[in-house]
């Protein structure tokens, strides 16, 4: 080799030397180089030491662990509340396994020689105090100098993770926590120390710094790759302590960290096993994580269960009712956190706001039952034979219980079963019923795309005579919302053609449905002013409920609408009819609620109670035994009672009678005379206390009070009555009253109010 080549490779040789010194931290916080280093001196072995690392082998590693620069206030992370790594940076970290020499030479660059030295003390209070001085310098330490697999494994230097004195230990813990909280800290890293984390996990002294640490880890490295090692190294340990807290800490995280990315059937299995468990803890434990999960996933999550125990599956339930009705706490840990203050995108809003269950369902392995929906399946539920339908019921649903989670392809199944939903033996309805409801839990938000379908037509259900069979259609549709969202079912025309069908049941059902569920979206489709005008037609339906239900219905409509939208919609409405709904607005407007503050305090409850299918077949069956269709009598209609504002058959003959007369005088006289105006007495009332109108207190009637009355009767009274009773001519009061006499026994009831 001549001399060119010799002076050529030393250049090659000092130059990575520098470039590897300037990486290096000495003792105290200073800075090293290669130029600064003179020979002889203490820094010129630690100088020395990564110069190693040029080699192939060992440069990539230490180039991505070390080099890689990154700005952090000293001291930031070192506290419980600190927050780690910028915001928005959520890309993985990728770190080759280095070893224990090179960690070693990387720590020692790093940490101060007495720290080192009196790591293996054989004197607990010279491993105390170089562990205090071990968690100074990672707190204080330039993140982008952080060498965070180096210093992670020092900790376990003899005595290493055997350390018997619990204040040692402890600050060990600390230590993995601030590194992962403000270095790069890599799955390989976290590998390092996740066995003896989980062994500490339940510890009296030292389980809560456990439990800081693999959270800590879990923000750095996320909570669905840690959660499943963790649980793993856990249920391998046999320790029934480290389980049981184990799953305790995982039921918190998964609050902490939300339930996006979780992998359910990497649990499901260990959760089982839990719950098989001897230890009484361990199966407190695993039914308390099933409860958190219970939130993210509602209902979906008992179909992994139903083969255990009875009296197992009944604590389940317990604490499944529990959570009924709450909502996953706001995640404030992991991606989340970082992107705090990023905007959402569009389409989380419409998830969020649709309450579905989004790409959380995603994540349960689900099979494609295509296959097993054969033409003969489907040719049996559509049989003329009321006995072969159940046969093939009964299929359907054998089906769906042991695929438990299935792909939306069902090929002609949804078209069959909605001719089961009119089908005449209320049974079959039933059965259908319950059909759809596993169908919503076992398909999850992929049932969208069934919503026109099949879902729609069970909004024709609730307007059945029987209570079971609305109560059990109405479990069904709040089944399939709890998995679409509202969006799908506000899409197009076929809701609004309903609500016009004149059938007191199904208005009162839908409009009861809407109140409920229209204040909890942030946004509805266009098509929701299609829904307007029968709405309108609902607010003057002889049946007064269904006139409370469009009452209720109309201020959560207007807070997507707006007022005047709706106020435009009345111009189609006949001038009386106009009157009164524009009356009705201006009342709603008042009590309209703000969006996106969750349900309207003036929302109704549900006019009948969801009871599932199952439930409502079984009590239908006690009554009702299978008979052929011949056979199947529609049931009769129970006696109606008269309610306020709802004039039997005979009143509304007689409110419709032309009470004065024959002929051309009569024209515009037909339809009831009297019109309820709901709370009209306490509004008066109210009206009186605020000085709003004059109080009836007067020796004889002045012009200001006669006026006061026309105006307060024009809501009420039909327009006809009201100028009889008004006229100049005795004879006109007379006849106007012996009009109100003919409904004497139907108007006093509309009076009281």
């Amino acid at each position: 080799m001549d001399k060119i080549q010799v002076c050529f490779l030393h250049a090659i040789f000092l130059s990575k030397i520098k470039e590897s010194a300037d990486n290096v931290e000495l003792a105290g916080g200073k800075k090293g180089g290669a130029e600064k280093v003179k020979p002889g001196s203490k820094a010129q072995p630690q100088s020395e030491a990564p110069a190693k690392l040029s080699r192939p082998p060992k440069k990539a590693p230490v180039s991505k662990d070390v080099s890689v620069a990154k700005k952090g206030k000293p001291g930031a992370a070192g506290g419980p509340g600190a927050k780690s790594k910028k915001p928005g940076e959520t890309k993985e970290i990728v770190e080759t396994e280095l070893s224990v020499e090179v960690c070693d030479e990387l720590a020692a660059a790093v940490l101060p020689a007495s720290c080192v030295k009196m790591l293996d003390s054989s004197n607990w209070k010279e491993r105390l105090a170089s562990m205090e001085e071990f968690y100074k310098v990672v707190e204080q330490m330039d993140i982008s100098e952080m060498p965070c697999q180096a210093l992670v494994r020092m900790l376990a230097k003899k005595p290493g993770w055997k350390e018997t004195n619990f204040q040692v230990m402890q600050l060990k813990l600390q230590v993995v926590a601030v590194v992962a909280q403000r270095g790069r800290f890599s799955k390989t890293s976290a590998s390092v120390v996740l066995d003896a984390l989980v062994e500490k996990v339940g510890d009296v002294k030292c389980g809560g710094k456990a439990k800081d640490a693999l959270t800590a880890i879990g923000e750095a490295c996320s909570l669905s790759w840690i959660s499943e090692q963790v649980v793993s190294l856990a249920f391998a340990q046999k320790n029934p302590k480290n389980q049981a807290e184990t799953l305790n800490w995982l039921a918190n995280a998964m609050k902490e960290f939300g339930f996006t990315g979780i992998n359910v059937k990497a649990f499901i299995n260990h959760v089982k096993t839990a719950l098989g468990a001897s230890n009484p803890a361990i199966r407190t434990a695993a039914i308390s994580l099933l409860g958190t999960m219970y939130l993210y996933m509602g209902a979906s999550l008992r179909m992994f269960f139903e083969d255990e125990k009875a009296a197992l599956l009944a604590q389940i339930d317990t604490e499944f009712d529990k959570m009924q009705g709450q909502t996953p706490p706001t995640p404030t840990r992991g991606s989340t956190k970082r992107t705090g203050g990023q905007e959402e995108g569009e389409e989380s809003k419409e998830q969020e706001e649709e309450g579905s269950a989004g790409d959380i369902m995603d994540f349960l392995p689900r099979t494609d039952i295509s296959d097993k929906i054969t033409e003969d399946m489907v040719s049996k539920v559509g049989d003329k034979n009321w006995k072969i339908r159940k046969e093939g019921l009964n299929e359907v649903a054998a089906v769906l219980s042991e695929a438990k989670f299935i792909k939306p392809s069902l090929g002609d199944l949804p078209i069959t079963l909605k001719g089961r939903l009119t089908d005449s033996n209320k049974i079959l309805v039933l059965q259908t019923l319950s059909i759809m409801q596993q169908m919503a839990t076992a398909m999850g938000p992929s049932l969208k795309q069934h919503v026109k379908t099949l879902g729609i037509p069970v909004i024709t259900v609730l307007g059945d005579i029987k209570n079971t069979v609305r109560a059990a259609a109405m479990a069904t549709l709040n089944s399939w919302v709890e998995q679409t969202g509202m969006k799908e079912w506000l899409e197009g025309e076929e809701l609004s053609e309903e609500l016009k069908r004149e059938n007191p049941f199904l208005r009162q059902e839908v409009l009861g449905w809407l109140a409920v569920h229209l204040p909890t979206m942030r946004s509805v489709p266009s098509d929701l002013m299609l829904c307007v005008p029968p709405l309108f037609g609902c607010l003057e339906d002889r049946n007064v409920d269904v006139r409370k239900r469009a009452q209720d219905a109309l201020p959560v409509f207007m807070m997507h609408l707006g007022f005047d939208k709706m106020n435009k919609a009345t111009g189609k409405l006949k001038p009386a009819s106009k009157d009164q709904v524009v009356a009705m607005l201006d009342k709603a407007r008042a009590v309209m609620p703000a969006k996106s503050a969750g349900p309207a305090k003036a929302a109704p409850t549900m006019p009948v109670a969801s009871v599932p299918p199952a439930k409502a077949l079984a009590a239908l069956s006690k009554t009702q035994a299978p008979i052929e269709d011949s056979a199947v009598a529609e049931p009769k209609a129970d006696p109606k009672k008269v309610k306020p504002g709802a004039l039997p058959a005979k009143g509304k003959a007689v409110a419709g009678k032309k009470p004065l007369g024959k002929g051309k005088e009569e024209e515009g006289k037909s339809g009831p005379i009297f019109t309820l105006v709901p709370n009209g007495k306490d509004l008066r009332v109210k009206d009186e206390k605020s000085l709003k109108v004059l109080k009836w207190n007067f020796g004889s009637p002045r012009d200001e009070y006669v006026e006061q009355l026309k105006v307060q009767m024009a809501p009420c009274v039909a327009k006809w009555l009201q100028e009889e009773l008004f006229s100049h001519d005795f004879q006109h009061h007379i006849k106007a009253i012996n009009s109100m006499i003919e409904v004497r026994p139907y108007a006093y009831i509309d009076f009281q109010h």
